[in-house]
């Protein structure tokens, strides 16, 4: 049995935080140094989930068939096994309780980038909102933010064209 489905058949009906890691990840090591041990965290995942690290490496086929392309990825997972939300990237406590909460609401990593370039002019947010259609698997809407950043970001913000 794979972790995802041993802390399944023990967490009942509390969603799964399933932290994809790797020893070598920088942003991994900091979620285990920061994220995880926080009071408001700990206190969050004993009411509503359970949490679930899962070594990229050595769980090379399982971390595939998720399709994780980046460490850290945190797959947060109804009781059912269908997936709800998938963040990636560390996460400050705050940001991690807001965005899980944001998740449990409704409002998914796809809507909230959405909401964040909402207007169009910011670069930064639809570069942000590229990556995650990316990270979606919708490339060829990625492909037409990442373009967009491309040909218009340091119009919209002059900084922007070093990131070009």
């Amino acid at each position: 049995m794979d972790p995802i489905e041993e802390a399944r058949a023990k967490a009942g009906d509390r969603l799964l935080v399933v932290d994809f890691y790797t020893t070598w990840c920088g942003p991994c090591r900091r979620l285990d140094q920061v994220t995880w041990p926080d009071p408001a965290v700990k206190a969050w995942l004993d009411a509503k989930a359970v949490l679930v690290k899962v070594d990229g490496e050595k769980h090379a086929e399982l971390t595939e068939r998720l399709k994780v392309s980046a460490f850290p990825t945190m797959i947060l997972l109804r009781p059912d096994g269908t997936e709800l939300d998938r963040l990636v990237g560390f996460r400050a406590p705050h940001e991690f309780l807001a965005d899980v909460e944001s998740a449990l609401a409704g409002k998914n990593a796809l809507a909230r980038a959405r909401e964040a370039a909402a207007g169009g002019g910011d670069p930064i947010a639809r570069m942000d909102l590229g990556r995650t259609l990316a990270q979606a698997g919708r490339d060829d809407e990625a492909l037409a933010e990442f373009l967009w950043c491309f040909d218009h970001g340091a119009e919209r913000a002059p900084a922007y064209d070093c990131v070009r």
